[in-house]
Parts: structure tokens; sequence; C-alpha cells
């Protein structure tokens, strides 16, 4: 429709020529028992509308896409709005209706920006719609995971915050991680995630969307308290790759230790900081990925509001990460998780913590395993607990 507009103006698309060029439909296509078309246009006349109430509200092109017509209308804003910054009384100056030689000169410099706002709006229109046409009806899923991720998604559709930690230097000079608190951030890169975290967004998302669910991914540097008060969480990696993290409901038992924090600094840890009469505080994961072993921490905790909760899948290194979420997608290591926490088929899961031992074999977790599970004490009750 872009295009046509452009080159044909006032030439409409028909709605048979969106389906099979576009939508790659079979010639044999009938509009009058495939909606497709006409899902996507109403899709795109919500964008649109939602564009020029947020990031478009001060354009001066507003493209409009008429109901039952395929054929773009645009339309110019006759006045342009002093800034909110500016006096009472130069705004009342500024505010005045453009003359025709403004309103001409604003047209000559518009036509890309009009092209990348409405192929902006078009896209997400069509794939929302791709995606919707194409994840299959909701699969028969193995008891344990309908009772594990049913219970999670009972509030509705999640966000998966995944990591993009922070980094010093050049992939051609060497990098660095740069620490959470350190402030000087000159010459940093933080557009790169972990490989077990991306293999982890993808493992989670496919089980959800078998269960005819959502996920919605997101960097963790875009994360707002909006976020958190309006949807269940998924986060992925520690609080060294996710800063995020540290503003939420904090873990009663596990957190992980740094690679450059002391005891051992090189080597990441998971601490247990209420261990049994006896039993270890520290859990270091080996420094060789190829052959070693890893720890990761998997909670469930209390969201922000009541009916929101949180589902953290941390690891000391990248593939543990991974590990914990090989771990909640196989049916057999998540119905142990079950069976220990006293949950039975379609039951509520309480809040948890649970630390994996995650081996790793030529660079890939490998039958990750329960070390440890602990039941969350209400916070009430686990403040009371810490001052005694």
């Amino acid at each position: 429709m872009t295009q046509q507009a452009v080159e044909h103006p006032g030439k409409t698309v028909k709605e048979y020529e969106i389906a099979t060029q576009v939508l790659r439909r079979n010639s044999n296509f009938d509009s009058r028992l495939d909606s497709t078309v006409r899902a996507i246009a109403s899709r795109l006349r919500s964008k649109l509308a939602e564009y020029y109430l947020h990031e478009g509200l001060h354009d001066p092109i507003l493209i409009e896409l008429p109901k039952g017509s395929y054929a773009l209308s645009f339309s110019f804003r006759e006045t342009v709005h002093a800034p909110a910054a500016v006096s009472a009384g130069q705004a009342e100056s500024l505010e005045a209706t453009q003359t025709t030689e403004q309103v001409r000169a604003q047209r000559s410099k518009w036509p890309s920006a009009l092209l990348w706002v409405l192929t902006a709006c078009l896209a997400v229109a069509c794939v929302s719609e791709y995606v919707a046409m194409r994840r299959p009806p909701k699969a028969q899923v193995p008891a344990p995971i309908e009772t594990f991720w049913g219970d999670f998604l009972r509030g509705g559709d999640p966000l998966m915050i995944f990591p993009n930690p922070t980094f010093r230097g050049l992939p051609e000079t060497g990098m660095k991680l740069v620490e959470p608190d350190d402030s000087h951030a000159d010459g940093t890169i933080d557009m790169l995630t972990g490989t077990g975290e991306s293999m982890a967004l993808v493992a989670i998302t496919k089980r959800i969307e078998q269960m005819g669910h959502d996920v919605t991914p997101k960097r963790a540097h875009l994360f707002t308290w909006d976020d958190a008060n309006h949807s269940n969480l998924i986060f992925l990696g520690g609080q060294v790759q996710n800063a995020a993290f540290a503003l939420l409901p904090q873990l009663q038992r596990f957190s992980l230790k740094g690679a450059n924090a002391e005891p051992f600094q090189g080597q990441g840890a998971v601490l247990d900081s209420k261990p049994a009469s006896g039993g270890q505080q520290y859990y270091f994961a080996s420094k060789d990925f190829n052959n070693g072993n890893d720890y990761a921490i998997v909670a469930l905790t209390e969201g922000t509001t009541p009916e929101h909760r949180i589902l953290i899948l941390a690891g000391t290194n990248t593939y543990g990460s991974e590990g914990a979420a090989d771990f909640l997608c196989n049916p057999d290591l998540l119905q142990g998780l079950l069976s220990s926490l006293g949950v039975g088929p379609g039951g509520r899961v309480p809040p948890f913590e649970a630390l994996l031992l995650v081996p790793e074999r030529g660079g890939a977790p490998i039958s990750p395993r329960r070390v440890l599970v602990y039941k969350r004490q209400p916070e009430a009750a686990n403040a009371a607990s810490d001052h005694h």
C-alpha cells in the first residue's frame, strides 16, 4: 500500500493482491472465506492510531487507512505547537497557523519519514497477525508442564527480560564486563546477550506458545516499573548481567557471587545464605566451560502486585541460565521439583528458590539436576526470622 500510494496516488490496492502477493495465499484465495487481509488492515488502523497518540503526537503528517479501503490517505497538520518548556507568553507567540510556504516546506522534508512510519506500523501489524496465524492450536502438554506453566500463566502473558550487560572496550581489542555499580559508562557497549540466555529465551518461548500464550521479550535496560506492575515477569541472567534484577523482590536464600568478588576471585558461585548444619555456603562453577560444572538458581517469587509473579533463571555463567531453562521445560525434571514442593497435578505452585547443578560438555549444558529446594517464606515472616 505504501508503494502504491507513492507511485500511483489515488489508486487502491485490491484485497486479492495483498493476499496473494504479500501474504502468499494461493491463487484460489476467496475473501469471503478468509478474512486475513481485513484483520491485518484493522490491526494496521489500530497501530496507526496508537502511534499518533504517543510517538507521533506532534508529527505534521497524518496517515490513515479508511475503513473499507486499501488506499492510504494523507493530511498535513496546519499548526505547530510550542514546546512545553517555553513560557506562556512565548507559547502564545509561537503557536500560530503555518503559512502555505511552511506547509510546502514540510511536505518536501517528510516523504522518507512518512514511509518509515507506515512501514513500521504495517510490519508490526503483519508480523503480529502472521505469528497468530502460524501458531498451532494449544497442544497436549505433559501434566508437569501444564501444572507449572499453567499456574504461572494464570496472571496473563509474560514479559521476558533478557540481559544485555554492559562491556567496556571492543571485540577487536578486548572487552571487560562493567559491574552494575560502575558509574563510569563512557566507551561502553550494551548490545550483547549471552548465548545461554538467548537459547533460554527460545526454549521458554516455544513452551509457552505451545500452551496458547504469547511471550514479549524485552531488553533489561528498557525495563520499567510499569512493566513490573502490569505483567508476569521472567528474568534471564543474574544481577551482574541484568541490573533491573536488583530492583525487584530479592531472593531469601540464594544469590550469585560475581566472578570478580571474593572469595576465589575469578570464579562465579551461588551463595547459600542459610546452609544446613555442616552444609556448604558457596557452590563454585568450574573455570572450564567445555567439561565442567555450573550452578544456577531457579526461583518463583511474588510480583510487585498480588496478581503477578516473577520467575528467575540465573546461572553463574551463560550456560547455567540455559540449563535452568532446560530444567523448566523438561517434564521429568519438573515433576521432581513439583513433588519436592508438594504440588499435585493442577495445583498451585508456591514461591520457591531452587539450586541446580548444570554439567557442561562441549560448551553446552546437559542433564541439569536439583541440589536444594527452598520454600520461600512470606516477607513479614522472613524479616522476623532474619531479625532473630
